[in-house]
Order: C-alpha cells, then sequence, then structure tokens
C-alpha cells in the first residue's frame, strides 16, 4: 500500500509541474492582435519635401529613410559606419 501511495504522490507532483509550465508558456506567446498601421502625419510630405509617418520615420527629399535620428535605409546603398 506504501508504494501505491507514493506514485500517486509523485503522479499527482508530475502533473502540476506540467500544467504549470504549458500556462507559463501560454502566458509567453505573443498576442495575435493586428499590428498598428503606421500613417502619414502630412500626407504627400511637406513644401521641402520631406515626409513624417507616425513610427517616427521621415523620409528626406533624397529618399534616405530615417527613424530615431538614424539613417535605417539609404537607396543609393551607403550606409554610415
Amino acid at each position: 500500500m506504501m508504494m501505491k501511495n507514493e506514485s500517486m504522490m509523485l503522479l499527482a507532483v508530475a502533473v502540476a509541474i506540467s500544467l504549470y509550465m504549458v500556462k507559463k508558456a501560454k502566458a509567453a506567446t505573443p498576442s495575435t492582435t493586428a499590428p498598428t498601421r503606421t500613417t502619414e502625419i502630412i500626407p504627400n510630405g511637406d513644401a521641402n519635401g520631406w515626409r513624417y509617418f507616425s513610427d517616427g520615420t521621415a523620409i528626406g527629399p533624397d529618399g534616405v529613410y530615417y527613424k530615431g535620428g538614424n539613417v535605417i535605409y539609404n537607396p543609393n546603398g551607403t550606409m554610415p559606419a
């Protein structure tokens, strides 16, 4: 009878650990909500040819993309070091 109680306790602990791991994995899964769309703040750009977007991206008149003051894309293929 003692062996059966120990086996039942081990089984109960294993189930509890498994449930905990599943719950933790579900909590770490990213949400499936749709991403927010970026919109242009000034449609068709300003008078100097700059375009500004709601995510902080700016595109200069030469086509260079900036975000946070840093070049993130240059159509000429040259990037700062």
